[in-house]
């Protein structure tokens, strides 16, 4: 290395190798090295939304792939139908299926039966018996078949729905859906709090009442509360709102009541006539009809002006949707208005943008005309919570500040037109088009699928009612703001109001849109957890709750004596006095049990008599040795007794029948241990003659006549005990000591300090407690010892709590005396003090006629009439006099004076 290359410094080095500066570089060198950095940094940075929708088409198909593979293998073709529209046996029935899965269910089912021993070599594709001979010759229609079985009950609208999907129940006269074939009670909650819960209500019954104004409010003023004239009210009266009311039987207010019910006006006419449609659940419609048409009937006896009334239930199909999504479903299928400019349907598209239907007032009714739903069917439900514009967001808040009386009308010209006009209604159903006629207008169409377009002249309106439901329906009042803070958002939503006819074509886009179908259980599931009473359920007093909590007990009563007697759970054990139903009866000390609950036949008392035949004999045969048996605790003739129905039911006749006294006197017969004892033996020997005769007797203590003795009343017992009502008592009154109850002492004996011990006492229960809680941990069999443990603690605090009970009532007495002794001598007082005042008014008359000269006398009412106008009989003057009432103050003031 020469000294040359040795002198140069590493930075110069450094320098060498980094090359020129840029400065120093020719511009095309600075240009392509900018690029090259460009380019590199553009490469690093990739723009994801950019990238995302140039592919997008590409991603799809990507997922689409996904997911049919991984479908392909795991989901059979009725798996792909959501689990509230499956039907039953689906999976070996192609027939229960929609058409578009069929064919993949047939081959998946071909494919399970060529692996098949047991379909190994046959035709057939399922295990599935064949049909009986009986359906395989039957030639009668599928309608005729369906009139026979509603022979005796009312099917509706969407019965064939929902027995294919749900199991039905008679109630009421009508078949109705009670729960889905799956598990549904979570479901039903959620789609109630978060999405749509729909339920066919066109069960319930709905009266119109026409006539006019004045005479339909007389005709439902006697079955209203004084104060619960609802319908009088400008929101109710006009029709824009439905007013919730609680029916009673005529003139019987508060009692008897018959159950909720919600009430429309039809909207305001030019014409007299009005409408008012009374909307009532089917277990009271009966009784609420019987009740109108009496007042009906009272009422055209003193008036000309009649009311007309007509049961319209079967002219209409109403459907009950609850959720947060309940109002976005319906604006989806309900937006084919027939008329956009018309108040009702441009509120429900602004509505639709609502959260939830809480956020609206209650009860209030929209009416509009759809054209056929069939038309637009299938619908699919929009997005919810829509943006809306700068104007539309300001009409809805207008909207909610104020709502719109002309929602409620359909016509302003003709306010009895749309679904109140029947006889239009039943005209536009006759000429309603066919299925048939219907996807012969799909076939025509040029791109297959593409959804019908309706054409006036063919196609027919259907006029509809919009209630938005509360809590008002079920609760039968208006409800305030303290009520909707416990009553969870769950319970408001709406119910849909349509034409006949129309009820299967609604409900199936109803569910196509969203909506979630459920039966009654579930509506009393919702209902509970919302904190609502659900009618008749939990309406306690009236007669449709006695006979549906009747009917309820008997099922439950008739399912525990299926069960063994050895398997039967023991009521009696676990201390359940009712384990059938609510005693509200007894609890209110009512007499008597309703007709609907369940009564005991002989079948059912076989065992138990066998039973009490083995007492009776036992009890013979201690008689006749003149022992007491204290196994005898039942009477020879309990089965002849009346007896509480419930321990009955339960088998246990100690409850019901009363129990023999042991140790009862000699001579005395059988005393009975019960709070109605029958009478004694020796009551039969007080007759008129043996009562004379005793009468005769001058000594009475030296009778021979052993009847005569019996007449004779003991005398009363100077120590032991005695017997009431069940109950044994001393004859001096006194504190049993717990060795006498056979408890243990847990304190010293004599004088202790009470305070003291309660606290230690208080403290053993905790350490008992906590050692309870050990031994269930690690041998719960031993947990009896600890139990009564706990409750010779217990007893032995009330204990020294009761030996306070003495002094409390002494002390208790001093007051009591003390405070009457005060309220005395107030009121000696006040009248010593208005009899000093009466005095002096006295004084001051009496000077006063002194100097006039008018003589002064007082009289008694009564010979008042006699002293006016008189004089003197001496000087001739006039007499001054003053009447006192014959009972009034004279008497008070000579009283007083004699005490003082």
């Amino acid at each position: 290395m020469d000294a040359g290359s040795s002198s140069i410094r590493p930075e110069d080095k450094k320098r060498k190798a980094q090359g020129p500066p840029e400065s120093a570089r020719p511009h095309g060198a600075k240009q392509s090295t900018a690029s090259a950095r460009y380019t590199l940094g553009k490469a690093r940075s990739v723009d994801v939304v950019g990238f995302v929708e140039a592919r997008a088409f590409e991603i799809n198909a990507l997922q689409r792939s996904l997911e049919n593979a991984r479908s392909a293998g795991n989901t059979r073709a009725f798996q792909t139908l959501p689990r509230h529209l499956r039907r039953r046996a689906a999976s070996h029935n192609v027939k229960r299926l929609p058409a578009r899965l069929r064919e993949k269910a047939l081959a998946e089912m071909k494919k399970s039966a060529q692996t098949s021993k047991a379909l190994a070599g046959t035709d057939r594709l399922t295990n599935a018996q064949t049909s009986s001979r009986y359906k395989r010759r039957r030639a009668r229609a599928t309608r005729e078949e369906y009139e026979l079985r509603q022979a005796g009950k009312r099917w509706l609208e969407t019965h064939v729905w929902h027995a294919k999907r749900m199991r039905m129940k008679e109630l009421w006269g009508t078949m109705v859906a009670e729960t889905p074939n799956e598990r549904s009670h979570r479901a039903a909650y959620r789609a109630a709090k978060e999405k749509t819960y729909i339920q066919d209500v066109s069960y319930f019954n709905t009266l119109e009442l026409t006539g006019s104004e004045e005479a339909i409010v007389d005709v439902l003023r006697p079955l209203l509360p004084p104060d619960g004239m609802t319908i009088l009210m400008k929101p109710y009266a006009t029709g824009a709102r439905m007013a919730p009311l609680t029916l009673y039987r005529a003139g019987m207010y508060p009692l008897a009541a018959l159950g909720p019910a919600m009430a429309l006006w039809q909207p305001v006419s030019s014409t007299e006539q009005r409408k008012l449609w009374l909307r009532v659940h089917p277990a009271n419609a009966n009784a609420v009809k019987a009740e109108l048409e009496q007042a009906v009937e009272d009422r055209s006896q003193l008036e000309d002006q009649s009311v007309r009334i007509a049961d319209i239930t079967c002219d209409l199909v109403s459907f009950e949707l609850l959720g947060g999504q309940s109002t976005q479903v319906l604006a989806t299928v309900l937006a084919q208005s027939t008329d956009i400019g018309a108040c009702g349907a441009s509120v429900l598209q602004l509505i639709r943008a609502l959260p939830n239907p809480a956020v609206l007032p209650e009860s209030v009714v929209i009416a509009l005309q759809i054209h056929d739903p069939r038309l637009e069917f299938p619908f699919k439900a929009d997005p919810a919570h829509a943006s809306l514009s700068a104007d539309e967001q300001q009409r809805l808040h207008e909207i909610l500040l104020r709502w719109p009386v002309d929602a409620a009308i359909l016509d302003r010209q003709q306010p009895s037109a749309g679904i109140w006009d029947r006889e239009e209604c039943a005209k536009s159903l006759a000429r309603r088009q066919s299925e048939q006629a219907l996807n012969q207008r799909r076939k025509q169409q040029l791109i297959p699928g593409m959804k019908l377009k309706p054409e006036p002249s063919i196609d027919v309106a259907v006029p509809l009612l919009l209630v938005r439901t509360g809590p008002e329906a079920q609760l039968g009042s208006r409800t305030g703001r303290m009520d909707r803070q416990y009553i969870d958002t769950l319970a408001h939503g709406w119910t849909l109001v349509a034409p006949r006819g129309w009820g299967m074509p609604l409900w199936m886009a109803l569910n196509f849109a969203g909506a979630r179908a459920q039966g009654l259980n579930e509506c009393h599931h919702v209902g509970f957890e919302a904190g609502l009473p659900t009618f008749p359920a939990n309406w306690p007093g009236t007669s449709a709750y006695n006979a549906w909590d009747g009917a309820a007990a008997t099922a439950a009563y008739q399912k525990w004596m299926r069960r063994p007697p050895g398997k039967r759970v023991n009521y009696l054990k676990f201390g359940i006095e009712s384990p059938f139903y609510a005693p509200f009866r007894q609890l209110l000390g009512l007499p008597g049990m309703p007709e609907a609950y369940p009564r005991i036949s002989a079948d059912d008392l076989e065992c138990r008599m066998k039973r009490l035949r083995k007492v009776a004999s036992k009890k013979k045969e201690a008689k006749a040795n003149g022992q007491t048996s204290a196994g005898c605790a039942v009477a020879t003739n309990t089965a002849a007794e009346p007896m509480d129905d419930i321990w009955l039911m339960t088998g246990e006749s100690s409850m019901a029948a009363p129990a023999m006294q042991d140790g009862a006197p000699p001579g005395s017969g059988q005393q009975l241990d019960s709070s109605f004892p029958a009478p004694p033996d020796y009551y039969s020997a007080f007759t008129d003659a043996n009562v004379q005769r005793l009468a005769e007797v001058d000594c009475k203590a030296e009778l021979d006549d052993p009847e005569l003795k019996l007449l004779v009343p003991p005398p009363p017992p100077q120590s032991g005990t005695y017997s009431s009502f069940g109950r044994v008592w001393h004859v001096h009154d006194r504190l049993p000591t717990l060795a006498e109850q056979n408890i243990p002492q847990l304190y010293p004996e004599g004088p202790v300090d009470r305070v003291a011990e309660l606290k230690r006492l208080n403290r053993s229960v905790i350490f008992e407690f906590l050692d309870l809680v050990d031994v269930l941990v690690k041998d719960p069999s031993q947990y009896t010892a600890r139990t009564d443990r706990i409750r010779d603690v217990f007893v032995n605090i009330h204990h020294l709590i009761n030996e306070y009970r003495e002094h409390q009532a002494k002390e208790t007495l001093k007051l009591m005396i003390q405070q009457q002794i005060d309220g005395k001598r107030q009121t000696t007082e006040r009248i010593l003090a208005k009899c000093q005042e009466l005095e002096q008014t006295i004084e001051r008359v009496k000077l006063e006629a002194a100097d006039t000269g008018t003589e002064l006398t007082v009289a008694i009412a009564g010979d008042a009439d006699q002293a006016d106008g008189t004089t003197h009989a001496d000087t001739g003057q006039p007499k001054r006099t003053h009447t006192v009432p014959d009972d009034g103050l004279a008497r008070i003031i000579d009283a007083v004076q004699n005490l003082t």
